[in-house]
C-alpha cells in the first residue's frame, strides 16, 4: 500500500510535463470539479485529429490514468470531438497553480522544445503559401500575447510579430513573417513532431521549394517525407 501511494504522488514525468505545459497553451485545460481536491487533464480535439490525441495520451496514460471518449460537441454544430480526460491526480496540483493565472512568463519560462512543440501542433499554422507561421492566440488577452512576444525573443531569439486576428477585433495573434525566422523555429521543435501532424512543419506549397525543404529536416524528424507530402503541397 505505502508503495502504491508514494507512486501516486511521484512527480510527473519531464516528457509528461512538457505536453501538459505546452497544451495548456492551446487545447487543453486543468479543472477541478466540485468534491474534488485535485484537478483533471481535459484536452479536446476533432475527431479527425485522434492520432494526435492518441499520441499526447501516451504521454499521459501510465501517469495520470483516464480515458479518451468521443463526443458530440454542442458548441460545434454537434461535430464530433475525440476527448481525454484524465484521472483527478495530485501530480497536477503544481501546474494547476502555475498555470492558473494566466500565461505569465514564469510558466512560459517551463517550456522545453517539446513543451513548444506541443503548443504549435495545437494552434499553430503555415501561411503565405506556406512560407510563414502564425501562433492563435485568439484565447489570450493581449497583455498575455506580449508576454509570449517577449518570452520568444529573449529565450529562443525567435522575433515573433502581434497583428489582429482581423480587423476590428480584439482578439490578437503571434506572426513570424520572415521564412528564416520560420525555419528556425519548426527545426527548433521537429524533433519532437509525430508523423501523423507532419504537414504542420512542412513549409511551401511548390513542390521543389517543399522537397529542399524536406531535405533540411530529414536528420532531425523522426519520420520519412515520402514523395506523397511533398506532392500533396501543390494541391
Amino acid at each position: 500500500m505505502k508503495a502504491r501511494q508514494k507512486e501516486r504522488s511521484a512527480p510527473l514525468s519531464e516528457e509528461a510535463r512538457q505536453v501538459i505545459l505546452g497544451t495548456l497553451l492551446g487545447d487543453g485545460s486543468l479543472r477541478k470539479y466540485r468534491g474534488y481536491a485535485y484537478p483533471r487533464l481535459v484536452i479536446r480535439h476533432s475527431a479527425r485529429q485522434r492520432e494526435y490525441l492518441e499520441w499526447k495520451a501516451g504521454f499521459l496514460l501510465k501517469e495520470l490514468g483516464g480515458r479518451i471518449a468521443e463526443v458530440q460537441d454542442t458548441t460545434s454544430k454537434g461535430r464530433e470531438k475525440v476527448v481525454y480526460v484524465s484521472s483527478a491526480s495530485p501530480k497536477l496540483l503544481e501546474i494547476f497553480g502555475l498555470t492558473s493565472k494566466g500565461v505569465r512568463r514564469k510558466w512560459l519560462n517551463q517550456l522545453r522544445p517539446l513543451g513548444l512543440c506541443v503548443w504549435w501542433l495545437d494552434d499553430g499554422s503555415l501561411v503565405r503559401n506556406r512560407t510563414q507561421a502564425v501562433l492563435c492566440t485568439d484565447g489570450f488577452s493581449l497583455k498575455e500575447v506580449k508576454v509570449a512576444r517577449r518570452y520568444f525573443q529573449k529565450v529562443w531569439g525567435l522575433h515573433f510579430k502581434i497583428a489582429p486576428k482581423k480587423k476590428g477585433t480584439e482578439k490578437y495573434r503571434l506572426w513570424l513573417r520572415s521564412t528564416a525566422e520560420t525555419k528556425k523555429f519548426l527545426k527548433l521543435i521537429a524533433p519532437f513532431v509525430p508523423e501523423c501532424m507532419k504537414q504542420k512543419i512542412l513549409l511551401y506549397r511548390k513542390p521543389s521549394s517543399r522537397q529542399r525543404w524536406a531535405s533540411e529536416i530529414a536528420g532531425l524528424v523522426k519520420f520519412a517525407i515520402s514523395d506523397e507530402d511533398i506532392v500533396q503541397a501543390s494541391r
